[in-house]
Parts: C-alpha cells; structure tokens; sequence
C-alpha cells in the first residue's frame, strides 16, 4: 500500500511528541467510528508511525489484536500494518503464539483485509525465518478456505506477490514454485499476472 506521508505529515510528526494524539488515532480506527475523513487520517498516520516510529504505537499492541477479531475491515486492515511494523521493530516479543490470530485474516471475509495480510506476511518472513515455514504452509492451503473460489483467486494474486519476497530462502522454495506455476492458469487476469513476475523475477521464463 502506498501511504500518503505528505498529505499527513504533520499528524505524523505530532504523534511522534503527543502521546495522548496517538491516542486518539487509535480509537478514530475503532471498529465502531464511522467518521470516513477522521478514520481515513487516522489509519494513514498510524501505518506511517507503524514504519518510521513504531515505539509511539507500541502501547496499543494489544488494541490491534483486538481489532482483529472485530467485524470492521478498515479496522483490521489498519491493525495488520500496525502488528507488522511492531514485530518488524521486535517490539512483540510474544508473536509466536500469536501468528495464528494473524494469519487467520487470510479467510476473512473481506479481500481487502485477506489480501493485505498476505502482503504483509511476506515481509515478515522475509525478515524472521522461524515465522516462515507456517506462513508458507498456510499460503499454500489458501484454497482449503471457506471462501468462494472466485475470493480465493484475487487472494492469490497477493500471495504470490508475498512469495517473491521470501521464496529464495524457503526450504519450501520447489513446492512454492509448483504452486505459482499453477497460477498461470489461474482465472484471475491479477494471479496470472503475479505468476509471471514471479517466474521471470527468478528466471524461470
């Protein structure tokens, strides 16, 4: 995702010296505020903070946690970024008994929200090899889901996406290039389109 960090430059500079700020950005991405422009604003700035200054949305770890298990996608979607720039800085020392809680946002009913987890998944196992043998196995699985074929598909694209940043390190790499191979035939123009990236990136094609 591309984040807009001069349209909020100064909310993000203000939450780097006003904790109470933060604050209120959190509960602006609550599942249940319904201010678009605020909650907008407010999800920018925290997944802004969540790269360049994670330690000013540590405290709020175990909020994101929680959003995740709401109803509200923006919500969640925020809490993923958040989540991840926390572990990136290893400001969760306890992720490892919480990777299931994440990566259950790979079936959520909103494409959105399963898409970004995958995204953001993959910069983690790019980063923490001892996360990437469950990532890898629960992307691999992606279409044991609950979800229609048709969701299944767009999450792939993604999923694909995710796995040029961290198959070259895999002791999954040949099973992991079998399932982008078979993405070339995908239905989704979006997988397709990832699968070839990915085979040409590593010089299969």
């Amino acid at each position: 995702m591309e984040l807009k960090r001069e349209i909020y430059k100064s909310e993000v500079q203000r939450a780097k010296t006003d904790t109470a700020f933060v604050g209120e950005l959190v509960d602006a991405v609550h599942p249940k505020r319904q201010k678009r422009e605020l909650r907008e604003m407010a999800s920018q700035t925290l997944m802004i903070l969540a790269e360049d200054a994670p330690a000013c949305i540590q405290p709020y770890d175990e909020v994101f946690f929680e959003y995740l298990a709401g109803k509200n996608g923006f919500s969640k979607m925020t809490s993923l970024y958040c989540i991840t720039g926390l572990l990136l800085a290893k400001k969760i020392p306890d992720f490892s008994e919480r990777i299931h809680e994440y990566l259950n946002m790979l079936d959520d009913d909103s494409v959105m929200v399963a898409s970004h987890c995958a995204l953001n998944a993959g910069k983690i196992a790019a980063v923490f090899k001892g996360f990437e043998p469950e990532i890898t196995k629960r992307f691999l699985k992606i279409y044991e889901s609950r979800q229609n074929k048709d969701r299944k598909d767009l999450v792939v694209a993604y999923i694909v996406e995710a796995f040029e940043l961290f198959a070259a390190q895999s002791e999954n790499f040949n099973e992991i290039n079998a399932f982008v191979w078979q993405q070339m035939e995908n239905d989704s123009p979006k997988a397709r389109q990832a699968a070839q990236h990915y085979l040409t990136h590593f010089e299969f094609q």
